[in-house]
């Protein structure tokens, strides 16, 4: 009988400790999936224009403010008038972009958040990215160059001054466009109707306990 009991209690000790262990990790693995974040792939798209976003605005915003910098300095030193209404021009424009980036940067959201709470963002983004890739951007970058001819062409009267500044500032304005962040508008995503799911992962808090008990 005692034998019978003692067997007993030692086949129940193992059961009891898997249980245990198994309320434990549900216990602690709970507070990793209470945090876990979106991995949908419409999510990681966005997490990499969010980066690419920051990537732009300094970058943009860095060369833009190196630029006018460069062309106003150049301004001051050189003796050609021609030159330097040319020079004094591409300060301007140089300055314009600076103003630009710092009053309308790119604002993208990362995503290391719950996929109920992506969707508003990921619609945002979306808007956000439109107007940077828009006709309006295109329109705005080919007005303001020849805008900027024409005044030096009308200063100058030589198309040698008022010529490379225009094709330089096509190029780099056109540029800025095509390397906005774009990976969420493009991405085939049907936002609108979109449900995103989560990918839930234990923390590693968690796995760590189970591995262990």
């Amino acid at each position: 009988m005692q034998g019978a009991a003692t067997q007993g209690a030692t086949m129940a000790l193992p059961k009891g400790l898997f249980m245990g262990a198994l309320i434990l990790v549900c216990v602690v693995g709970s507070e990793g999936l209470a945090r876990s974040e979106c991995k949908a792939p419409a999510a990681l798209a966005l997490a990499s224009d969010a980066h690419r976003a920051s990537l732009w605005n300094w970058g943009w915003g860095g060369l833009f403010a190196a630029s006018a910098v460069g062309h106003a300095s150049l301004a001051l030193l050189t003796d050609n008038e021609k030159a330097e209404v040319a020079l004094w021009t591409g300060t301007a424009k140089s300055t314009a972009g600076v103003l630009s980036v710092l009053i309308q940067p790119i604002r993208l959201y990362p995503s290391k958040r719950a996929c109920a709470e992506l969707k508003p963002l990921l619609l945002e983004a979306a808007e956000i990215e439109r107007k940077r890739h828009s006709w309006l951007a295109h329109a705005t970058t080919l007005s303001v160059n020849i805008a900027a001819f024409s005044y030096v062409q009308y200063k100058t009267g030589d198309l040698r001054f008022s010529v490379p500044g225009t094709v330089l500032g096509l190029v780099v304005g056109e540029l800025t466009i095509l390397s906005a962040p774009n990976r969420v508008r493009s991405g085939g995503f049907a936002l609108e109707s979109l449900t995103l799911v989560p990918v839930i992962e234990a923390d590693h808090q968690g796995l760590m306990l189970s591995f262990l008990l």
